[in-house]
């Protein structure tokens, strides 16, 4: 009966010591601005902008999926370059495909979590 006793004083003190050890916070999600801009033929591009000291983006889900999108990149043009790595104030410019798409709605997703933005 004592080694019972025992036994169960033992799990309940590393219980304790291994709550304890973790303080139990989360990572924060990561933090982004987001800009809509609109080509000279009026095809939307999404801006992300790094708010976070260093993030990869890992995909982005437009309107639930029903868009797709595509690095924009300014001297070779469209290309699907996932992942994307960003450091605190950095840039990347997504294409809407189909370019008909109206944004509504982007989810980030990253190695830190996702976060998703609305737009109006």
């Amino acid at each position: 009966m004592k080694r019972y006793l025992i036994a169960a004083a033992v799990l309940a003190a590393s219980a304790v010591i291994y709550t304890s050890a973790s303080d139990g916070t989360k990572a924060s999600p990561p933090e982004f601005k987001l800009d809509v801009q609109f080509t000279a033929l009026n095809r939307p591009l999404l801006h992300v902008t790094s708010l976070n000291d260093a993030v990869t983006i890992e995909k982005v889900i437009v309107n639930r999926g029903q868009c797709r999108v595509a690095e924009r990149k300014i001297d070779r043009g469209l290309g699907s370059t996932f992942p994307v790595v960003l450091k605190f104030g950095q840039l990347v410019e997504f294409a809407m495909i189909p370019a008909s798409c109206d944004l509504l709605e982007a989810t980030l997703f990253t190695v830190q979590g996702e976060v998703a933005y609305t737009f109006q």
